[in-house]
């Protein structure tokens, strides 16, 4: 009996240790499904193309703050593909976009990077992101985790996020919900999954705000993307005499 209680004491206090993380470093791996169209006489080399392509980020957290950001050291920013004797490299650079969240006022300061420039893009309370809870649960890295979803114009993103972490930030532009987001998914066309954790205090000097780009709210650089997007499927979108279109799902 004695061993019964001493073994739930410690499983007990195992677990409150795990729901006590409010601080820690969040690796993050991104993928991107493309949608890669060859038409004329570049349809023969389809089969070539990657299907996707990954790269690594990196997620600082803690109860005041939160800045999620490239890991230079493990992305590649390359992809070469063979066959029959022909050789394709595909380069993907990943933007240098940093996403700063200060969670006791509830705003947010990111670098975006659009078009070669960069922005200075921020958002107060106001711009509160409406999830909904569907019940369904499941494990992530051993924490347990909820699913929500969300609507965002014609997107249907769908995210995992653990109350054992009760910090409510995440990957990229995510947040809101009730605990750290470990995994998203957005159209099936782009996926975030967390494939590290470690909990431990983070020294402050990492949670630098970025400051570099013009200044504009989210919903100014929202509606300047959707406008410069239109702009380029009118004068890329038709495809035609063997041009390469490649279409990539990369907002969240």
């Amino acid at each position: 009996m004695k061993k019964l209680i001493i073994a739930t004491i410690v499983l007990c206090s195992a677990f409150a240790a795990k729901a006590q993380v409010t601080s820690g470093t969040v690796s993050y791996k991104e993928t991107i499904k493309l949608d890669i169209a060859l038409e004329g006489e570049m349809a023969q080399f389809a089969e070539m193309l990657p299907k996707e392509h990954s790269f690594k980020k990196i997620m600082y957290f803690s109860p005041e703050a939160s800045l999620y950001v490239v890991d230079k050291k493990a992305t590649e920013d390359k992809v070469k593909t063979e066959g029959n004797g022909i050789a394709a490299m595909i380069s993907a650079n990943v933007p240098e976009e940093k996403y700063y969240r200060d969670l006791k006022n509830n705003t947010s300061t990111t670098q975006r990077d659009f078009m070669s420039r960069k922005f200075l893009v921020t958002s107060d309370a106001k711009s509160k992101q409406s999830w909904k809870m569907t019940g369904k649960q499941k494990q992530i890295l051993g924490y347990p985790c909820q699913q929500a979803i969300m609507q965002k114009d014609s997107q249907q993103i769908v995210a995992w996020f653990t109350p054992a972490i009760p910090v409510a930030t995440g990957p990229g532009e995510l947040s809101g919900l009730p605990g750290l987001i470990l995994e998203a998914t957005i159209d099936k066309m782009y996926i975030i999954e967390a494939v590290a954790v470690t909990p431990g205090a983070v020294d402050k000097k990492l949670f630098v705000k970025p400051t570099e780009g013009k200044k504009m709210t989210n919903e100014q650089f929202e509606a300047m993307m959707k406008e410069k997007t239109k702009e380029m499927e009118a004068q890329f979108g038709g495809g035609g005499n063997g041009n390469v279109i490649i279409r990539v799902n990369e907002r969240h």
